[in-house]
């Protein structure tokens, strides 16, 4: 689905669009080719300043592991459990809070568990292995795409955004191809583990439950194990049209979880029904708080947004919007800090876009096309068709 394809290194985001203002009620007119929708979050908790307790954060925290915890136990998979760890349980701002001491214990009994079910070190460079070699064939496809089209270097960093995606994204969009070459011992979780998880996974749904009754949260705002089957079952849809006929009649049970409005906007964006997606966009901004120390989902969604947006009238937005990525991306994610970076050298900020390249060498993430891409940017020589023949270069190496 085009989750998978938008969910890349992008050049930039709208910053403007994705991290503007709270409303106190998010309702917005969406225009499709058949009807106008409206849709309502209801009236929210205005944002908490630093000295408030503001509800709807710990409410958006337990459902993200309400979700992560159910998308293991489902999917009985040691690399879902693996990346949801690191991407969202271990991930957590939980001292962002408010202290409820049955949610905390719950929460490390959890992590115990989850901890020891991990990848481990070989078992993790096997993972990444592939991953690696299924993004550069992806990268190399395009980069030979974009020779023989032409283009300038906004539209060369533009064309790279549907090339490529975290491993986060990838996996569950392609987890067959990974299966194929990974056997059972690498992926494959204990039913032991499974069944513990889905107590532990029980207990969540009903701390979400009587953290609704005592900070008077409408329940609308709970995802029940129901909604959460239905939702995987929308989110793994492969007929994009069908999807989005599923996301639309879901769109009412997840007021309290950001995540569902990007893949409810990046398959409306596979469908060219750009006003939806925006929309979709919106609604993910007005709901979403810091919840996680590093927002992958956030950064997906300003992928997305950039796709919608034009260089040439929208540059201060995507200044602040590249930084945004550079703020959610470890050092790790070469792709976002790359892109990032080039982008920023595109408007001018070299400085800044030295650094987003700097770390993917400090910290060996990424080798040949960072070093090739930091010497153009030193010696401004960057421009569409170097940077076009060093990607293939790297990408052709076998190197990192």
């Amino acid at each position: 689905m085009f989750h998978k394809g938008l969910s890349i290194v992008v050049l930039s985001v709208f910053l403007f669009g994705c991290l503007g203002p709270l409303l106190p009620r998010a309702t917005a007119e969406v225009m499709d080719e058949d009807n106008k929708v409206t849709l309502s979050l209801g009236p929210l908790p205005p944002r908490a300043t630093a000295e408030e307790y503001d509800p709807l954060h710990t409410m958006l925290a337990l459902n993200m592991a309400v979700v992560s915890i159910q998308r293991i136990t489902t999917t009985g998979d040691r690399i879902v459990l693996d990346q949801e760890y690191r991407n969202i349980l271990n991930n957590l701002s939980i001292g962002n809070i408010k202290g409820d001491d049955e949610i905390i214990d719950l929460y490390k009994e959890i992590m115990d568990v989850v901890t020891s079910e991990t990848l481990r070190g070989e078992e993790t460079k096997r993972f990444n292995k592939v991953y690696e070699r299924n993004i550069k064939n992806s990268m190399l496809k395009d980069a030979s795409g974009i020779r023989a089209y032409g283009g300038n270097l906004w539209s060369f960093v533009g064309s790279l955004v549907t090339s490529a995606t975290s491993s986060y994204f990838d996996y569950r969009f392609s987890k067959e191809e990974y299966k194929n070459e990974l056997d059972e011992s690498l992926w494959g979780l204990e039913k032991e583990r499974i069944l513990d998880l889905n107590d532990l996974h029980k207990q969540l749904l009903r701390s979400s439950w009587k953290l609704l009754r005592r900070d008077n949260l409408p329940d609308k705002y709970r995802i029940t194990e129901e909604n959460l089957n239905l939702f995987n079952r929308a989110v793994e849809e492969q007929d994009p049209k069908k999807a989005l006929i599923m996301f639309k009649t879901l769109q009412d049970d997840f007021r309290a979880y950001p995540p569902f409005w990007y893949f409810y906007g990046s398959t409306a964006q596979e469908l060219h029904k750009d006003d939806l997606a925006r929309q979709c966009y919106e609604k993910f901004t007005t709901i979403h708080r810091k919840v996680l120390r590093r927002d992958p989902f956030l950064v997906e969604v300003c992928k997305n947004r950039i796709l919608l947006l034009d260089p040439k009238t929208q540059q201060e937005e995507i200044r602040r919007c590249a930084k945004h990525i550079g703020a959610n991306s470890s050092p790790q994610d070469w792709l976002n800090n790359l892109v990032a970076g080039v982008q920023l050298y595109l408007l001018g900020d070299t400085e800044q876009a030295r650094k987003y390249v700097e770390r993917n060498l400090a910290f060996g993430s990424e080798r040949d096309l960072s070093s090739l891409v930091l010497e153009g940017m030193e010696k401004k020589t960057l421009r569409k068709e170097a940077l076009s023949e060093a990607l293939q270069k790297a990408l052709t190496s076998g190197g990192r």
